[in-house]
């Protein structure tokens, strides 16, 4: 091992600490609905690509069972933060200080985005994954290709399910097609500008 590379475990512990506080901070912003020029947005797709990113980075240096691990990982990660969500619901408020309502605006919808973030993710991982791997016996050097075509492919189906369990019935047909297309195309865009970061990631952490 070069004096300048990251120990492979401490690389290892990192990258899955950056891949759960995306994931995690993905969820808590969620609920958060925001205005990009005429669509509504959830804050969330502006941090779920660095999932992709970071999963790329394991999949390429720990290979694709590493890779599913961790995505599995994230899973239950997302179960445990809405379990104590719904926690803060069950106890009665103090009166010492009433932040019922603004609990409740801000993390009334998340059981039903962790929902969502639970079915999308789990198979926008396992595509973006399994299509990186696949790529990489085609591919061979060409790293940025095979993360944007899997960052490309995935994202697409995580914002498909994302927005149909989240965002279906709680905006207007048209307004939900049209943010589900913005979303996707604003979540491809961050991720073809983050895949650079993939080969630093690699470069860095290998």
């Amino acid at each position: 091992m070069r004096q300048d590379q990251v120990p492979r475990e401490f690389a290892l512990i990192a990258l899955t600490g950056i891949f759960s506080a995306s994931l995690i901070a993905a969820n808590l912003l969620g609920s958060r609905l925001v205005m990009v020029g005429p669509v509504s947005l959830s804050m969330g797709f502006f941090v779920f690509p660095f999932t992709f990113l970071t999963a790329d980075i394991v999949t390429e240096l720990f290979g694709k069972e590493t890779a599913l691990r961790v995505v599995k990982t994230g899973i239950l990660l997302q179960i445990y933060v809405v379990l104590f969500v719904l926690l803060g619901f069950a106890l009665p408020t103090s009166p010492f200080r009433d932040t019922e309502g603004a609990y409740h605006a801000m993390f009334g919808l998340t059981p039903r985005m962790v929902l969502a973030s639970i079915v999308a993710y789990s198979f926008s991982q396992w595509a973006d994954v399994k299509i990186f791997s696949a790529l990489r016996k085609k591919t061979g050097n060409w790293l940025i290709l095979r993360a944007n075509l899997a960052a490309w492919s995935s994202q697409f189906l995580d914002t498909v399910l994302f927005s149909a369990i989240f965002l279906g019935g709680v905006l207007p047909f048209n307004a939900w097609i049209k943010s589900m297309l913005f979303a996707y195309f604003t979540k491809i865009t961050i991720a073809t500008f983050d895949s650079p970061f993939v080969r630093l990631g690699v470069r860095f952490f290998g």
